[in-house]
């Protein structure tokens, strides 16, 4: 039987002088990680909340000095001081909002629940300069992406793991 072995955290709300998250705190992370011999780390949003202005911090996770392969979701608080989304996809390393990483036999697909439905039945990207959707439902996969997520799963050759900041239960 395949293995895979993860070190998976949320929240970790990295913006000096407002939240609790420190380099520090992302260095024991790390180096936890490489202790128990994990093959890759996954964040599941809310890393940072300045992806542009925080590329250094960004760098401790995805360069760390153990080469742990590093990924991450995006999370509603990534884009609460930004003013262009495609800042938040440069500063991860990513090319799109969504993605996904073979890796050991398995396939690690990384979602953004950063959508919410209008009451015109129109689905948006929470804006930015906010950290939540201005219309319920929110926290929810537009068409688009779930069209991706079946033809992803479905054309994978290895058992598939969602990574998800928000939760699919709403």
């Amino acid at each position: 039987m395949k293995e895979l072995k993860l070190c998976v955290f949320s929240d970790f709300h990295y913006w000096p002088g407002s939240y609790p998250g420190t380099k520090e705190g992302l260095k024991e992370i790390v180096r936890d990680a490489h202790e128990h011999q994990v093959d890759c780390m996954v964040h599941c949003g809310d890393f940072v909340h300045t992806g542009d202005a925080s590329a250094d911090f960004i760098n401790l996770y995805h360069h760390n000095e153990w080469n742990i392969p590093a990924y991450g979701c995006i999370g509603n608080h990534e884009t609460e001081e930004i003013d262009d989304f495609s800042s938040v996809l440069e500063a991860y390393g990513m090319k799109n909002e969504y993605e996904y990483h073979d890796i050991n036999g398995f396939r690690l697909i990384m979602l953004d629940t950063n959508y919410y439905l209008d009451p015109k039945g129109v689905y948006h990207h929470n804006p930015p300069r906010s950290h939540s959707a201005p219309y319920k439902p929110a926290n929810c996969l537009p068409p688009k992406e779930l069209e991706w997520l079946r033809n992803v799963i479905m054309n994978s050759p290895n058992p598939c793991i969602l990574c998800s900041h928000a939760s699919f239960e709403q």
